[in-house]
């Protein structure tokens, strides 16, 4: 532990070339994890920091050195018990290890190989031979390459070790939990410095990717042997990495992935409190979390460093490195995160009045649940829900609404209020008469508030102040959906101006994923789906402002006493090495006195169940009338199971459409971290990622094809490779349906001729909806033939493997082309691809991107292809 203390007040860290190290707030993470180490017995450990990546860093960093300094492997325990006849290496070449030999006056370790003849080594010399577990069994050094590991020199050197105490390898492995895009980042981009010697993570220690079925090894492990730090991103494969008997021993597990709490708390638990590990350790971005609170009130022993607005003044950060870019930001956010919290703006004066609000909801609850057989009912409750939520969203007046209406109709806004309003005067006298009554209440109230809006709205007026009081600031305005840009940005053209690119319009989603301590100022127009976003994480990182009508009273102030208990709980639970001197009683005194409501928690409960009611019921009538249509239609059409897909995914998304998914359907995703356009399966889609359609989404679901097509009526070659592989592709499908074949069938008959495949390959090639153009082998089209025959594939096997290749290579371009066009406009970055002549316009003009907002399994149908895998209006 000593070794290990001295070594880390000696380190510099350095990120993309710039030190972090000496930033104060990551010196107390640093002396915290180290204090982790101290304990004999196991020791779970939680860090909750202000969002920067530097956090990460250090615990990466002093997790590998501490791989390295407390293995407790000694070189002749290993060299012993390797079998005589095994190879190894030593000075960058292969030889056989023979054993002892007593001949000497000292026993030496005898090594041996038919080209480099005999080497005899004393004891102190075993930390320099390493076990080979590569392929090669040749006693020379070819293919091997000079190696650049360092970690016997950086115990000798730095730490001073004698090379009789220097293992040749570590025995134990630390398991950790990321994504391989951030482990890559991380080993490109991390240096640290010990007394004047620099070192990269792969000169220290061995690094491998897992997946379920693979290991993806990191450059630097020449020999093979057992990695020392197992990253996943799979928390079966951690499980299976943790509990693993056969190799290394398991020195502790990390994990640097909020998603894995969130996602797989029971499984972690099992994971992080396993006693046979030294210690556990998470580190995540601080924000309200069921399973936090869960750990810090069970009877587990938890080291805690939560980074607290009242940890963070007593630390008192000051900026150590004024030329580091890297340190600049995560001062400014630090200093952001000290006056983090939410401020209520409430709208006294608005037309929004708890009880008739509440009363208003109930009924279009009993309206739901009373009319599944009446579309016309249904439809109506729809809308006037969704128009309670202008209502409450609304920055501007309902004249100025229906005046921008249809300048702004390319935006996907919703229709006038009034217009539908009268529509629906006329149709609900033909509504069930259990309803009708309510339907006519419901109506009045949207009528009767429109008109209260029409020319002057409370919140407006506010929203206006809060602009004209911006001096020098960065605003970040959080929408419900971005249907409400346009009228942000456009309503008050002069202010904003003035504010240049000084402000931006995103998201709940989005926002979760800014650099929040960039701006200065945050407003959000009301409390939106705080069931997935909860505002009141934002109040860990900066000081947002909250436009709120008296509807939403009462559900501000439980959300906020949340956050006070949530963070009392991590202020009381923190490190008591920290020797926090606060006065936390009295101010969640101040902050209560903020909130001028009266209690209503009872009937905010009331609230908050129906609305998950209405969400819920309008969800599964969606999916209902799409399975009742779906059906009508597969019993009237003779080619239905040619021409319908298996659906068992619901989506919606910010802009209100629903989108049902098919099995088997591959999306095109915007990678944001990446700048870059995706191809995901259907199984991986997550909420809040950014799907690209096309606008004519009745004549084709696929983009690409969209784009294909044009390309190959102006290039014959492309032309006649298309037409080979649509046709081939058609023919299986129709030799599929005729003889009433299963993809499992296919499978097997293809394994009789040779050809061993999983059904879901063969579904990626010939599927309609799929977007693999098909085998990469042309190997695989000569079993294809025999088994499909001639009337399938008329042409030889290799003129269908060029043409898919062709066609692959074009799809791939024209991916990189829709990646550029999109990307620029949604990311601002150059465009920097030459495109095909005149496809830049034709992309603009038939993308459109859907952000997801939901998405859930569904009992699997029958659905038509024209219906599914596209947007939908609910």
């Amino acid at each position: 532990m000593e070794k290990f203390l001295e070594l880390i007040n000696k380190l510099r860290i350095f990120l993309e070339g710039e030190e972090i190290s000496g930033e104060k707030v990551l010196r107390v993470e640093r002396d915290f994890i180290a204090s982790s180490f101290a304990s004999e017995e196991h020791t779970t450990s939680i860090v909750l920091h202000t969002g920067s990546v530097c956090y990460e860093v250090v615990a990466f960093v002093l997790i590998c050195l501490a791989e390295i300094i407390f293995d407790e492997a000694s070189a002749e325990d290993i060299i012993s018990d390797l079998p005589e006849q095994s190879i190894v290496t030593y000075k960058n070449k292969r030889w056989i290890y023979c054993g002892k030999s007593h001949e000497f006056e000292e026993v030496k370790y005898v090594l041996k190989s038919d080209v480099n003849g005999t080497m005899y080594l004393p004891e102190s010399r075993l930390c320099e031979v390493v076990p080979y577990n590569g392929e090669s069994t040749s006693l020379n050094g070819k293919g091997m390459g000079k190696s650049k590991a360092k970690r016997i020199s950086f115990l000798r050197e730095v730490l001073e070790y004698k090379d009789s105490d220097i293992s040749p390898t570590v025995e134990q492995s630390v398991i950790v939990y990321m994504d391989n895009r951030k482990l890559d980042y991380f080993l490109n981009n991390i240096r640290i410095e010990v007394n004047d010697k620099s070192y990269d993570l792969l000169d220290l220690v061995t690094v491998s990717y897992f997946t379920e079925s693979i290991e993806v090894k990191k450059r630097g492990n020449a020999n093979n042997n057992e990695p020392m730090i197992k990253v996943t991103s799979s928390i079966s494969k951690m499980r299976e990495l943790v509990k693993n008997k056969g190799g290394n021993k398991v020195f502790g597990a990390l994990v640097l992935d909020e998603k894995a709490y969130i996602k797989y708390g029971l499984d972690l638990e099992e994971i992080m409190y396993r006693k046979r590990m030294p210690f556990s350790l998470i580190v995540s971005k601080i924000k309200i979390n069921d399973w936090i609170v869960a750990q810090l009130n069970s009877e587990n022993k938890i080291n805690l460093l939560p980074f607290t607005n009242e940890i963070l003044k007593a630390i008192n950060p000051s900026l150590e490195n004024e030329n580091s870019l890297i340190s600049k930001k995560l001062f400014c956010e630090v200093k952001s995160a000290e006056n983090g919290n939410c401020r209520p703006v409430y709208i006294k004066s608005g037309p929004l009045k708890w009880r008739d609000y509440q009363k208003v909801k109930t009924d279009i609850a009993f309206i739901i649940n009373n009319c599944y057989e009446d579309p016309a009912a249904i439809q109506f409750a729809r809308w006037s829900y969704s128009i309670l939520k202008v209502y409450e969203n609304a920055i501007f007046t309902m004249e100025e609404y229906e005046q921008l209406q249809q300048k702004y109709q390319s935006s996907n806004v919703i229709n006038g209020v009034m217009l539908e309003a009268n529509e629906y005067m006329k149709t609900i006298p033909m509504f069930p008469v259990t309803v009708q009554k309510k339907a006519e209440q419901v109506l009045d109230y949207v009528i009767d508030i429109h008109e209260k809006l029409y020319a002057n709205n409370p919140k407006r007026e506010e929203y206006r102040g809060m602009l004209r009081d911006l001096v020098d600031s960065k605003l970040l305005v959080v929408v419900p959906s971005m249907k409400y840009k346009p009228y942000v940005e456009r309503f008050y053209p002069k202010k904003m101006e003035t504010l240049r690119n000084r402000y931006s319009v995103v998201t709940e989603s989005k926002a979760s994923t800014e650099e929040i301590y960039t701006y200065s100022d945050v407003i959000y127009l009301s409390i939106m789906n705080y069931t997935k976003y909860n505002p009141f994480d934002m109040a860990f990182l900066v000081e947002a402002n909250i436009l709120i009508n008296e509807t939403q009273a009462y559900l501000f102030r439980k959300l906020h006493k949340e956050f006070l208990a949530f963070k009392k709980l991590l202020n009381d639970s923190a490190a008591k090495s920290l020797d926090l001197k606060t006065v936390y009683e009295e101010q969640i005194a101040n902050e209560e006195k903020m909130i001028e409501v009266a209690d209503g928690e009872n009937e905010l409960q009331n609230e908050e169940s129906l609305d998950y009611e209405i969400n819920d019921s309008l969800m599964r009538l969606f999916v209902q009338n799409e399975r009742f249509v779906s059906a009508k239609e597969y019993g009237e059409n003779d080619d239905a199971e040619e021409r319908f897909q298996e659906a068992y995914r619901f989506g919606q998304f910010a802009t209100g459409e629903n989108i049902i998914f098919t099995r088997g359907y591959t999306a095109y995703v915007i990678d944001k971290e990446k700048g870059s356009v995706i191809e995901k399966n259907v199984d991986d889609l997550k909420e809040g990622e950014q799907l690209i359609f096309t606008v004519n989404d009745d004549r084709t679901k696929d983009i690409v094809d969209e784009l294909l097509n044009g390309v190959a009526e102006m290039d014959s070659e492309i032309m006649a490779a298309y037409s080979l592989v649509h046709g081939w592709k058609r023919n299986c499908r129709m030799y599929k349906s005729l003889n009433g074949l299963t993809y499992n069938d296919i499978t097997k008959k293809l394994r009789l001729v040779g050809l061993k495949t999983q059904p879901q390959v063969i579904r990626g090639w010939i599927d309609a909806q799929s977007h693999i153009v098909g085998p990469k082998n042309e190997d695989a089209f000569v079993y294809l033939k025999k088994v499909f025959g001639d009337t399938c594939f008329n042409e030889e096997s290799e003129a269908y493997a060029l043409a898919t290749k062709r066609i692959r290579s074009v799809r791939t371009r024209i991916l990189k082309m829709i990646e550029k066009v999109v990307i620029s406009e949604e990311l601002n970055q150059k465009n920097e691809i030459q495109l095909f002549e005149g496809m830049q316009d034709k992309i603009k003009e038939i993308t459109i991107v859907k952000q997801l907002e939901r998405i859930e399994d569904i009992e699997p149908f029958k659905i038509p292809g024209y219906r599914a895998n596209k947007p939908v209006e609910g």
